[in-house]
């Protein structure tokens, strides 16, 4: 794909906990959502961590300007500064053994994709409609709205259409929907996936949640609160499936070893991870409408705010401050698959593609 350098392949040893924007304070909340999959900057935080440990870079010199010696920088550029990586990172996409062993990667659905959810049963052929923009269309209608350049699904085949946002598919998917066919495969388990077949599936046909009850300590003792008990929703993905995320530069070999360990997530667990060498689809078109991979800030939209977009519901994401050592401001971001009508003369953000 344009603009990535390099694949690694993450697999959990164990469950996976991305909190949620919500506080965990007693009285407050006493379950806590988790985010599947990850926001970017955790793992990218993830990343820098493993890199300081493995080219062994004291961190609190790392992090002190004063302290901080310019040989790290020299050395290791796309570390980056305690406020600012050095890379960019894309995804994570889903990687998993479908049927006959085949391995097949999964990408968000695109939010402008339409289709019934009541005739999403396994293995059936579910008709998928692409919404368009109707500019040209509003003055004849008389249509007015808070919303410059609307989409809209023309002549749908039932009344009763769904956002695919939060859906996932394969490559062949988007090859059927360019080729105006529409039907796409609704599996409910990768295992069901026949190679080379347009499909569609649930995130929860790659992950099972768990339910935690966990414990508050005492901050300095760290002895058990009493009373402060708390419940926890933990991801776990199922057998023959991981996470691949992209960087926008070569990090392996001289900043990152090709195998290692990430602390990746809440609770200190572990992830295995190894450089990807498999080929990754190339699923780019010449069309109009792009599509991000990663959540992506809605601050940085710049002019493409003013252009025909379809989104689900924005995550509101704040993040860990490395260098002041405290939580950073919450902001939006729109969720992967959130879909934007471009002109073919403007240039992609990193993470984007065209569709």
């Amino acid at each position: 794909m344009i603009g990535i350098k390099q694949w690694i392949k993450i697999d959990p040893l164990d469950t996976v906990f991305f909190k949620g924007s919500e506080p965990m304070v007693a009285g407050q909340n006493h379950e806590v959502r988790s985010v599947f999959p990850p926001m970017p900057s955790t793992i990218i935080g993830a990343i820098r961590t493993a890199i300081l440990s493995q080219r062994k870079i004291d961190i609190d010199q790392y992090v002190s300007e004063t302290d901080r010696n310019s040989t790290i920088e020299t050395r290791y550029p796309l570390l980056g500064t305690p406020e600012i990586p050095g890379f960019k990172l894309v995804g994570p996409l889903l990687h998993a053994i479908t049927k006959r062993g085949k391995s097949e990667l999964f990408f968000p659905s695109p939010a402008h994709w339409f289709a019934d959810e009541k005739k999403m049963k396994n293995g059936n052929a579910v008709s998928v409609a692409a919404a368009k923009q109707i500019s040209e269309y509003i003055a004849q209608l008389g249509i007015t709205g808070s919303v410059l350049q609307p989409a809209w699904v023309m002549r749908p085949e039932n009344g009763d259409l769904k956002s695919l946002s939060g859906y996932w598919i394969n490559a062949p998917a988007f090859q059927a929907m360019k080729s105006g066919k529409g039907q796409l495969v609704f599996c409910d388990t990768v295992k069901n996936v026949i190679p080379e077949n347009p499909v569609i599936l649930k995130l929860d046909a790659f992950v099972i949640n768990e339910n935690r009850i966990g414990i508050a300590l005492e901050t300095g003792t760290r002895r058990v609160k009493e009373g402060h008990l708390y419940s926890s929703t933990q991801m776990r993905l199922n057998s023959g499936c991981q996470m691949i995320v992209g960087f926008s530069d070569e990090l392996i070999p001289t900043h990152l070893d090709p195998v290692g360990v990430l602390q990746l997530g809440g609770e200190l667990r572990i992830s295995a991870y190894h450089l990807q060498s498999e080929n990754i689809p190339d699923v780019f078109s010449t069309g109009q409408w792009v599509m991000n991979l990663s959540a992506f800030p809605v601050k940085e939209l710049g002019s493409m705010a003013e252009c025909c977009r379809v989104s689900g519901p924005l995550t509101r994401m704040g993040g860990w401050d490395m260098k002041k050592g405290f939580h950073k401001p919450m902001q939006a971001y729109m969720p992967a698959g959130s879909v934007i009508k471009m002109d073919q003369v403007m240039n992609l953000p990193f993470g984007f593609i065209r569709i």
